[in-house]
């Protein structure tokens, strides 16, 4: 079974509802077409709080009834692949241990389309919960796979040549975002000096597993699921994580 976990809020800044809406009519049919098992699952998270792409994604992977070896692929609503696309990257199998980067960054960065195994996304404790804002997430994702020695296959890349011939990409300007960029920066830059101790530390208190959320809306219209989350931010919550890791050797 393959779910394609889709992070959404809407935002008329950026054009979300039309992406959205662009997603359902044109890469939805071909995603049915072209896997034999597949759901697509919108969660969407409400106003109120900075928008929290990882949390999200912990979301949905907590509520799927699936068994271990089922596939995730993690999806961004303005990205359309065509058939081809389907075919070659997000049909193909993937082994334990692995996670495939359909289309996303050159740099040292997992975002945008990525695949990986249920039980692998949570051996890494899925994606830390305190990335709020725009950024940051994909990095954390990265360090968590290093870290267990995952294979990491990037396919597709957001060079313009990779892009034009594989998909129809929405190009919109991002609306800058709050968040706490202190906990982010500390991460970013800190996070090859820790020692293994403090990754497993870190890794483990932090991730699918602490995820707070509420839910105010499940429901299933043509094999599409959209979820509806509130998510809590607790700028002292975050603070008093920072600190905690700060005292780890």
């Amino acid at each position: 079974m393959h779910y394609i976990i889709i992070p959404y809020r809407d935002n008329p800044k950026e054009n979300r509802e039309y992406h959205k809406n662009y997603f359902i009519k044109n890469s939805v049919p071909l995603l049915k077409k072209c896997l034999h098992k597949v759901q697509v699952i919108f969660v969407i998270q409400e106003e109120g709080t900075p928008f929290n792409r990882g949390s999200l994604i912990n979301i949905a992977v907590n509520m799927i009834n699936s068994n271990n070896n089922d596939v995730l692929i993690t999806h961004d609503v303005d990205i359309n692949p065509q058939e081809i696309t389907i075919y070659k990257y997000y049909k193909q199998n993937i082994n334990n241990g692995c996670i495939q980067g359909i289309y996303t960054s050159a740099w040292d960065t997992l975002g945008g389309i990525i695949k990986f195994k249920k039980n692998d996304f949570l051996k890494i404790n899925g994606f830390n919960n305190f990335c709020w804002g725009w950024g940051g997430e994909d990095n954390d994702l990265q360090n968590r796979a290093n870290f267990y020695n995952f294979w990491i296959q990037k396919n597709l890349t957001n060079r313009p040549g990779d892009t034009n011939n594989w998909f129809h990409v929405f190009n919109h300007p991002r609306e800058k975002r709050k968040g706490n960029s202190l906990f982010k920066n500390y991460i970013l830059h800190e996070f090859p000096r820790f020692s293994r101790e403090k990754v497993i530390q870190y890794i483990q208190t932090n991730g699918i597993n602490t995820i707070k959320y509420n839910v105010t809306s499940d429901v299933t219209e043509e094999n599409i699921r959209y979820i509806n989350v509130s998510i809590p931010y607790e700028e002292e919550n975050i603070n008093n994580y920072l600190n905690f890791l700060k005292k780890i050797n």
